[in-house]
C-alpha cells in the first residue's frame, strides 16, 4: 500500500508548527540573555555594593569609592569604556578622575539621584584636563572630586587653571542599556576595541 503524499493543508500546518517552535526557542533565548545579562550587569553589581556596604546617599557613595580606589598614577594605561564592575573590581586599586566620577555617579543614580559629569575645559585650549561628578541633592547640585578626594563648592575649584565647565548627563539612555545588561556591555566594549 502506498503512503499518501502530504496535502498542501498538512504542509502548511507543519510550517506553522515549525514557526511556533522557532518563536518559542527564540523567545526563551532572548529571555535568558535579558535575565542573565541583568544578573551580571553593572547596575545589579552596584545594587549589591549598596546593600552590602549600607550606602544610602551620595556622600556615602563618594566616601565608599575614595576608600576603595586611589587616583591613577601618571603613565597608567587608559582603557575607555570599562564597566562599573571592572572599575570597582578588587584587582584594580586605582581609577582616573573620570572613572572615579562615573563610579560615584552609578552608585548615586542607583540610589535615585540625578547625576551629571563635569569636564573642566581649559579656558584657552578648550581641552578637558579633569572630570568631576555632580549629584542633585535637595534640588541643588553637589560637586564631588574623586582625584581631590573632596566635596567642592563649585566645579572650577577642583583645578588650578582657568576653566569652563562642560556638563554631560550621566547616565544617558545608551548608558542605561549598557548598565543593565552585561552582554550588551561586553559587545559594546569589544566593538570599541576593534575601532
Amino acid at each position: 500500500m502506498r503512503k499518501k503524499s502530504a496535502t498542501p493543508y498538512h504542509q502548511g500546518h507543519d510550517l506553522i508548527s515549525i514557526r511556533r517552535f522557532l518563536g518559542i526557542v527564540i523567545s526563551f533565548a532572548a529571555f535568558l540573555v535579558i535575565a542573565i545579562g541583568y544578573v551580571y550587569s553593572d547596575n545589579h553589581y552596584a545594587d549589591e555594593l549598596i546593600l552590602k556596604h549600607k550606602i544610602s546617599n551620595p556622600d556615602e557613595a563618594f566616601h565608599f569609592v575614595i576608600n576603595q580606589k586611589l587616583q591613577a598614577p601618571l603613565g597608567s594605561p587608559v582603557h575607555p569604556g570599562q564597566s562599573f564592575r571592572s572599575l570597582m573590581s578588587a584587582g584594580k586599586n586605582w581609577l582616573w578622575c573620570d572613572e572615579g566620577a562615573i563610579a560615584i555617579a552609578v552608585l548615586s543614580q542607583r540610589l535615585g539621584y540625578e547625576t551629571r559629569l563635569v569636564d573642566l575645559l581649559h579656558k584657552q585650549t578648550r581641552k578637558s584636563h579633569h572630570t568631576i561628578v555632580e549629584v542633585k541633592v535637595n534640588n541643588h547640585w553637589r560637586a564631588y572630586d574623586f582625584t581631590g578626594r573632596r566635596l567642592v563648592a563649585e566645579p572650577r575649584l577642583s583645578v588650578d587653571y582657568p576653566c569652563v565647565p562642560r556638563y554631560r548627563v550621566y547616565p544617558e539612555a545608551k548608558h542605561l542599556l549598557l548598565l543593565n545588561n552585561s552582554f550588551l556591555r561586553s559587545a559594546s566594549y569589544a566593538w570599541q576595541s576593534m575601532r
